[in-house]
């Protein structure tokens, strides 16, 4: 069983990624076990999950996949809206309603932007994005720019990681490697306190977002 509640309140960027480092003073990123969410302060940006087991990630991976296979095109539909927005829930709830013999045995219950996570990685999975300044890419909010960004500086990391399965040494390896990097691709002055998992859905939501473009 999986239970996850996410809090995304993300601010939309005006500016196209480039697929260049940012030059301006970083933000600062704060990665959290899995343990209820913490209070946040201020202006913080809070991104969060209730506890999600290892075996229940396994499952939604598992899922997913399943899916994207069986409705590649509803799938594809589903990841072209943004997260977390009622056209997309519409679409996901309806993915979800399909008799597909894709559920696992017992209750799944999961938030969107994780789902919506799972579904991108199942999707470019062994297939990383290619990056071409030439071809910017319109970041569409905070995570999407901050996604672009640890592709453009870390392809191999991200690659490893979303083709890892959940509760690996590749995945935890790769969540090291990456780390060092999250504040450099954050906006100065802003905080997010995240959960991995919701970090391993945004990244496979823009290279899925870059993978789709070069697919036209």
């Amino acid at each position: 069983m999986i239970a996850a509640a996410i809090l995304l309140a993300l601010t939309a960027m005006q500016a196209p990624f480039t697929g260049m480092r940012p030059t301006r003073q970083p933000g600062q990123v704060m990665l959290y076990r899995d343990a209820p969410c913490p209070r946040g302060e201020g202006n913080d940006v809070l991104v969060c999950s209730r506890p999600l087991t290892v075996p229940g990630a396994r499952a939604l991976r598992q899922y997913a996949g399943c899916v994207a296979a069986r409705h590649r095109t509803e799938s594809r539909a589903l990841l072209a809206l943004p997260p977390e927005t009622p056209a997309a829930r519409d679409r996901m709830q309806w993915l979800m309603r399909q008799r597909s013999g894709c559920a696992p045995p017992g209750r799944l219950s999961v938030s969107a932007i994780l789902l919506q996570g799972a579904l991108a990685e199942a999707l470019v999975r062994d297939r990383p994005p290619r990056l071409d300044p030439a071809r910017p890419l319109r970041a569409r909010d905070e995570a999407d720019q901050m996604g672009l960004c640890l592709i453009a500086a870390a392809p191999e990391q991200v690659r490893t990681l979303l083709s890892s399965v959940p509760g690996d040494t590749a995945e935890t390896d790769a969540f090291a490697a990456l780390r060092p990097r999250l504040d450099a691709c954050l906006s100065a002055g802003l905080v997010i306190r995240l959960h991995p998992r919701v970090l391993r859905a945004m990244l496979a939501l823009s290279a899925y977002r870059l993978s789709a473009r070069d697919e036209g």
